[in-house]
């Protein structure tokens, strides 16, 4: 089977064709994987290349299967598993090595799993079949002008978010859905607790990275309600609360309020009074459905 056709094998029927004895063999020998393991084994001897044997064995059985190495390797970036991540790209580039997505996500894991040699490594090699990408670009210039300046830098989501970041308060804060959002390539470049942009134009109000990455559009009466508040001298942060495949959820902050609107709250959503965000709840990216600071320290991510 080729790589191509493997983009259009239906993992899920291989899974519903394992029998119960191979499932308990290839449980027995991944017990890390449960389940998904079973689907390197199945039944009547029906043959998987290696790829996706690799991808079952190495992804987490909480999360839903996707159906390709590429797609898999973009939930394991959204999802910030970043050895997953490493794996599947390393998979995807032993059947092409000259992949400028793979070779972009791959340096990113390793970004994010504090290995920068190797992030640099990856980075370069990405310029070498593509001179001009400018995430390769960007992000290989910042890794050697902040070494050089004695930096030390930080994977942009080893740590713990902390709660008081998403803490909402009456009238300062708004939780927004943004629409026309960027690629799904794109979204999987931020992550919940990250600062962006709120560049403010005559007729709307855009949301991008601090590094210019456009991500969506604010709607229309909150693009207007703000555009009216920081004309009026009100000033405002925003961050990434949700992120999924399709779509970004945003926290604005109100962090002055001017003479002008002494008296006047910046926000009137009555469903935010007095309302804590669940920070687990904030992070997970199943719950979508329901529901400037210092640019050396933090990379514009790799395309997914």
């Amino acid at each position: 089977m080729s790589a191509h056709d493997n983009d259009k094998f239906n993992i899920r029927q291989l899974a519903e064709a394992s029998s119960a004895y191979h499932h308990q063999m290839a449980s027995s020998a991944y017990p890390e994987h449960g389940e998904w393991a079973s689907f390197a084994y199945p039944n009547n001897g029906q043959n998987i290349d290696k790829s996706t044997t690799l991808l079952l064995y190495f992804w987490p059985m909480s999360d839903p299967l996707p159906s390709n190495l590429h797609q898999a390797a973009i939930q394991a970036a959204l999802n910030s598993h970043w050895e997953t991540a490493i794996k599947i790209n390393k998979e995807i580039l032993k059947v092409d090595p000259q992949s400028i997505d793979a070779l972009n996500r791959l340096a990113k894991a390793y970004f994010e799993t504090g290995n920068y040699t190797l992030a640099k490594k990856y980075y370069s090699a990405t310029l070498k079949y593509d001179p001009y990408n400018p995430i390769a670009a960007k992000n290989l210039k910042i890794l050697k002008a902040t070494k050089a300046d004695g930096k030390q830098l930080l994977p942009t989501t080893s740590g713990k978010i902390s709660s008081s970041l998403f803490l909402q308060e009456p009238g300062k804060t708004k939780v927004v859905n943004l629409l026309k959002v960027a690629e799904p390539q794109k979204l999987s470049q931020v992550y919940p607790g990250m600062q962006v942009n709120m560049v403010v134009k005559n007729r709307g109000v855009t949301v991008a990275t601090l590094s210019g990455g456009y991500l969506g559009v604010l709607p229309d009466d909150v693009s207007h309600h703000i555009l009216r508040l920081t004309k009026g001298g009100n000033k405002y942060e925003i961050f990434i609360k949700a992120v999924k495949v399709n779509g970004l959820i945003v926290l604005i902050k109100e962090v002055f309020r001017s003479k002008r609107f002494h008296n006047q709250p910046s926000f009137l959503d009555s469903s935010q009074r007095g309302s804590n965000i669940d920070m687990l709840s904030a992070t997970k990216i199943d719950d979508l459905a329901d529901e400037d600071s210092d640019d050396s320290e933090e990379l514009e991510e790799a395309e997914i």
